[in-house]
């Protein structure tokens, strides 16, 4: 017999991989994720105006080429002359970086045992999380773009100390997956728990 734990969890895979694909579907539609990496790169771009020193000049742009978008990163080190001015251009293929928050959705969506009131305000917490992460991830993105332009490590601080945080996750795909692990162990256990708990009550 299964236990009913791992049969919720189970049920909860279920329904979170048939949402995450309507919702992927729906996404792709819209298109939910220009949307989405559009007021991204704007807020990108206004950290890295705040964080440039007076000798470096950093923009980021979202542009569409005739098959797809693409991240075009402008870059330019002033030295003591015009001469020592080093100008650079970086062009790469857009990340859809909304698969986070329709995965975020999909989790909260399948998940049993939430109230409406709750589950708006998980759907809340979540857009917010996955918009302040994947800024992160694009950060982390430029600052590795930086380097391979210059061929060397031209940024340092704080915030970019973080960025290389950002940057660790995002090269290693598993380390995204632990907190899903925990939502879906969590949530696969809520019916079982209110449950055991309506028969204490009783």
């Amino acid at each position: 017999m299964i236990p009913p734990d791992l049969r919720s969890i189970a049920l909860l895979l279920i329904r979170f991989a048939v949402l995450y694909a309507v919702l992927m579907g729906v996404a792709l539609r819209v298109p939910l994720f220009e949307h989405f990496e559009r007021p991204l790169v704007v807020v990108v771009n206004d950290v890295l105006q705040a964080v440039s020193a007076p000798d470096v000049t950093r923009r980021l742009e979202l542009t569409r080429g005739p098959a797809t978008w693409s991240y075009a990163l402008h870059l330019e080190r002033r030295g003591d002359s015009e001469r020592q001015t080093e100008t650079k251009r970086v062009e790469k293929s857009y990340h859809a970086h909304a698969y986070v928050l329709v995965l975020l959705i999909a989790l909260i969506l399948a998940t049993p045992g939430l109230g409406w009131r709750r589950r708006l305000g998980c759907l809340v917490v979540a857009s917010a999380m996955a918009f302040a992460l994947t800024a992160g991830l694009l950060l982390s993105d430029v600052q590795a773009w930086e380097h391979e332009a210059f061929g060397r490590k031209t940024t340092s601080g704080f915030l970019w100390e973080t960025a290389a945080i950002f940057d660790a996750v995002h090269r290693r795909s598993a380390a995204g997956l632990l907190p899903i692990l925990l939502w879906l162990l969590y949530a696969g256990s809520l019916p079982a728990r209110t449950a055991a708990e309506a028969r204490q009550s009783g």
